[in-house]
């Protein structure tokens, strides 16, 4: 139950993420979250935190689905070599992407 709603909580926030990408690029800027007072702060970071799990755990799942061939008998630490593959890129690139969607909603929203 607990992990159901987290997973409905994540998913929220990469969507509202991603529609405020796409509708508010000015109002997108990570930068905006860091305000001087504590108790501002720490929802937004929480907020941005929780996105970027769930986009992360988009870009996993989506590479894992990618490697079906891959044979799944060579396990590395008790995991098949695509599932950690597929961790390794998947939320490693999260960040790129972030960044990326950051420099395009600056440009978009000047």
């Amino acid at each position: 139950m607990v992990f159901a709603v987290f997973s409905v909580f994540v998913a929220l926030c990469v969507a509202s993420y991603i529609w405020i990408f796409l509708y508010r690029p000015a109002l997108f800027r990570f930068a905006q979250l860091k305000t001087l007072v504590w108790y501002k702060r720490i929802p937004g970071n929480i907020y941005f935190v929780v996105a970027m799990l769930g986009l992360g755990f988009m870009f996993y799942k989506s590479i894992e689905a990618v490697l079906w061939w891959m044979p799944r008998t060579v396990m590395i630490a008790d995991r098949p070599l695509p599932e950690i593959i597929a961790i390794s890129i998947g939320f490693g690139v999260t960040g790129f992407v972030v960044m990326k969607l950051e420099e395009i909603a600056k440009e978009r929203s000047a």
